[in-house]
């Protein structure tokens, strides 16, 4: 079965004091975690599938999140965060506002 929903959670990893920074030195690893542990606490299955990924673009704005086939880009993105994102968006559809990125943050 095709999962409803791809999450694409920024672990990228660059040398200290890198002036791009990282979403890792964001705790991009913290949340990643934290969103398989939810993931899996509500038994979605394959609906929805977590993919730790590369660099996504936006580093400033990091942790980034990004969400398919929605094509909604999330940034700042904390531990705290994620039981929202699972429940709002990728089980109901529904974007978290105040986490979308504006289109000029992904140039």
């Amino acid at each position: 079965m095709k999962p409803s929903r791809v999450l694409f959670v920024c672990t990228n990893q660059r040398e200290a004091g890198h002036p791009k920074g990282s979403c890792h030195e964001k705790f991009s690893p913290l949340v990643l975690e934290k969103f398989r542990a939810e993931l899996e606490k509500r038994q979605v299955g394959g609906d929805v599938r977590l993919v730790s990924s590369g660099c996504l673009g936006p580093c400033s704005e990091g942790v980034t999140v990004c969400v398919m086939p929605d094509n909604v880009w999330y940034g700042k993105v904390r531990a705290m965060d994620v039981v929202e994102i699972i429940e709002k968006h990728a089980l109901g559809g529904e974007k978290v506002a105040r986490l979308e990125l504006p289109d000029e943050a992904l140039d």
